[in-house]
Order: structure tokens, then sequence, then C-alpha cells
């Protein structure tokens, strides 16, 4: 019986500091603000995509190539929606890059 204690306090520990570890990484990695960048000017893209002044963009992530990729997000509602062509990738996490250079 004492065999069985053992073991059950022994894997309650180990569960213990598991999740201990696993909450730290989680607050550690996951960052509680934001950086938003708005533009300052009105923007034009390579595909002939013009960016209105004051548009605001939140960080994504600094690149060590030396260029930071900025997210935007469009919200689409309504009799909008029929104006979009949809299709189905296999790649997860998918991006399609715009340049936006001097």
């Amino acid at each position: 019986m004492a065999r069985i204690g053992f073991a059950l306090t022994g894997f309650v520990a180990g569960l213990s500091v598991s999740a201990g570890i696993l909450l730290w990484l989680w607050t550690e990695f996951h960052s509680r603000t934001s950086e938003v960048w708005t533009a300052s000017t009105e923007i034009r893209l390579e595909n002939g995509t013009t960016i209105p002044a004051g548009s605001e963009f939140t960080v994504h992530r600094y690149m060590p190539e030396g260029f930071v990729t900025l997210r935007l997000s469009i919200n689409v509602e309504g009799r909008a929606l029929d104006q979009f062509e949809s299709r189905v990738e296999n790649v997860s996490f998918l991006v399609i890059p715009y340049w936006i250079a001097n």
C-alpha cells in the first residue's frame, strides 16, 4: 500500500512541476502587450495597392534579415463577402507577403 502512495505522490509531484514549467513558458513567450505601428503617409505596394495614412498594424515579428513583419486585420461582412473568391491551400500558417520598399 505504501508503494502505491509513493508512486501516486511522485506522479502528482511530476505533474505539478511540468504544469509549472509550461505555465512559465506560456507567460514568458506570450506577451500581454502589442506594438502598434501607424502609417504616417499613404503607402503604395508593389502590386498597386494603396494603404491610407493612419492605417494601424501590429508587429508580428522582427526578422533577422533586417525587416519587420506587420499584421493588418480586415473584417468583411454581409454583402461585401460576395466580392471575394476563396481557396484552400495545403500549407498551415500560410503567409502571403506584400513588400513596402523605398
